[in-house]
This record gives structure tokens, sequence and C-alpha cells, in this order.
């Protein structure tokens, strides 16, 4: 009883702070990359997926959630964004021990693609770089921890790196986040419920002379409802909140349907004018020997720059 009362003091205290440290202003936010959907499943469910995360992407999503695994995650992924962009990711996952928990990393990887030389600011005379291109990009690991501290509770950390580059300029960041899940199936059988706050720390020059600014705080509260398990057949239901500094608040709901856990079926729904309202994927997971493999496929319709695809492919082991 006394574990889970300061484990219900330290949530309280971290909402708290993660709503103190906002300021709901709008274009105050750089690294604007960090809130892209990483993942097949995150981005076919539109993101509302921090309360059912089971594998090493969990570190980035959710580090409660690491707790799910029962020995090894592997997995990786790639997506093609806007404007000739892309993204790769690549995370594992072990479980060191009951004491100790599960620590996970992240690695992503953005690339901008190439950019024009379009106006001479900054020189006297018209700029020698005239008809040729540069380049930009940005590399972002996490490294998390997740563990089971109560029959109810789950919490875990994250510790990220950040660095974007432009041409010749570069700016890093160091941030955390923090997560935790609460599941009681005796009082509340068939729910549980889900917190993220994101993006904690460093702000950000992208010049020696601009303002300091933050980077992308956010916080997500999320709610699942085991629907229906009869047999074959599972489906679940999810609701998110979710609070960007610089955002209107937005709402977001997905469900996910699977056959013999073997066959998924992704959908979600996102008031996030980023994206389209409507998204979804598919999902095949197979046992391989001592391990079980899974292959996602998910597809999005942005709102004014086309479909985006991700595939994924991931290994656990138990």
């Amino acid at each position: 009883m006394k574990k889970t009362f300061l484990i219900l003091i330290l949530m309280l205290g971290i909402v708290i702070f993660a709503g103190t440290s906002f300021e709901f202003r709008a274009g105050t936010s750089m690294f604007d990359f960090l809130r892209l959907p990483v993942g097949a499943v995150n981005l076919a469910l539109n993101q509302t997926n921090i309360a059912s995360i089971d594998n090493s992407l969990a570190g980035l999503i959710n580090p409660s959630r690491l707790d799910e695994i029962g020995n090894w995650d592997i997995r990786a992924g790639s997506t093609d964004w806007v404007f000739d962009t892309a993204y790769q990711y690549a995370s594992v996952a072990k479980r060191v021990g009951e004491k100790i928990g599960v620590i996970s990393l992240v690695v992503r990887n953005y690339d901008y693609g190439d950019f024009d030389y379009t106006k001479p600011w900054g020189y006297i005379k018209d700029p020698t770089e005239s008809g040729k291109t540069f380049t930009g990009g940005a590399i972002a690991s996490t490294l998390s921890w997740g563990k089971q501290l109560t029959k109810t509770f789950c919490f875990g950390l994250a510790l990220n790196y950040a660095i974007e580059t432009l041409e010749n300029y570069s700016m890093d960041a160091t941030y955390l986040n923090v997560g935790f899940t609460y599941e009681n199936q005796e009082y509340l059988k068939g729910l549980r419920l889900g917190f993220t706050a994101e993006n904690f720390g460093t702000t950000v020059k992208y010049f020696e002379d601009s303002d300091a600014m933050t980077l992308p705080l956010t916080m997500r509260y999320a709610l699942l409802w085991d629907l229906y398990r009869h047999e074959k057949h599972h489906l679940t239901l999810e609701f998110n909140a979710t609070q960007f500094k610089d955002q209107d608040i937005f709402v977001s709901g997905a469900a996910t349907y699977s056959f013999n856990s073997m066959i998924y079926l992704f959908a979600g729904y996102t008031t996030n004018v980023i994206y389209s309202p409507v998204s979804g994927g598919a999902g095949f997971k197979f046992r391989l020997g001592k391990a079980f493999c899974d292959a996602n496929i998910a597809y999005n319709i942005t709102k004014n720059f086309g479909g985006k695809v991700t595939f994924e492919m991931g290994v656990m082991t138990f």
C-alpha cells in the first residue's frame, strides 16, 4: 500500500510539472521532426498506441510498456515523407532481469533531401554557390528503461540525444521522456490507462544571435478498452488526448482487431490537422523456432502531401 501511494504521488508530480511547463504558444518549438510517428503500427493507429505498444519502440512511444518484452526484441522500418524527405528507424530491447526491468535503444535517421540556394542572405555579393544545392538531416537516439513497479503500475524513463544539420550549421539537444501505465483488472476490468510527457530538456539555437527555443513539449493521455476477446478473435479500442506546447489539443481513437494472434488489422482517427482523419494498416505475426516474427504496413494520407506508407519488420524472443 505504501509503495502504491508513493507511485501515485510521483505520477501526480509528473503531470503537474508537465502541465506547468507548457506555454501553449504557436511557433515556439524547434526540432519538429520529433513529432513524426515512428513505427508502422504507430502510424496506422494515428499515434494512438501509447497504452498498447508492446515492442522495443515502446522505449520511444511509452517506456513503461517495455515491461511487455519477454527477452529480446529487434525491429526496423522506413517511411517516405513529404518533399522527398525520408526517415528510417531501428530499435532493440533486452530484459535484463526481473529486478532491473527492460532496457532499449532506438535510433532514428532523418534525410531532408537536397535544397537549392535561392537567396544570397548573409553575403555582400552573390554567393558562388549559385545553382548548387545543400543538404540537411537529423539523427536522434533514445536510451530507455521500463519496469513493472507494482501489480498495477509500470513506469519508464527515456534519455534522448538529437542533432540536426543544415548545410554547415548543426544544433543538438538532450531531453527526457517519462511514461507510466495503470492496469487493475480487479476494479477496472478490460481497461488500461497511460500517460507520457515528452521532450523535456535543453533549448535550441539555430544561430548564435537567435532566440533560444524549446523542443516540441508534449503530453499524451490514453485509455485502452479491451472490448472483445473470444477464442481466436480479439478487438481493442484506444482513445488519446494529446497536447503540444504550440498547438491546440487534439484527440484520436483507434481500433485493433486480431485473428488467432496472427493477423492484425489497424484503423485510426485523429483531429490533428497534419494528417488525414483516417489511417489504416495490417500486420502478420508468425512463429519461427523460439522467436516470433512480425511484418507491418501502414498507410496515411497527409492533408496536403498525399499518401505515405511505412514498412516495419521485427523479431521478439521469450
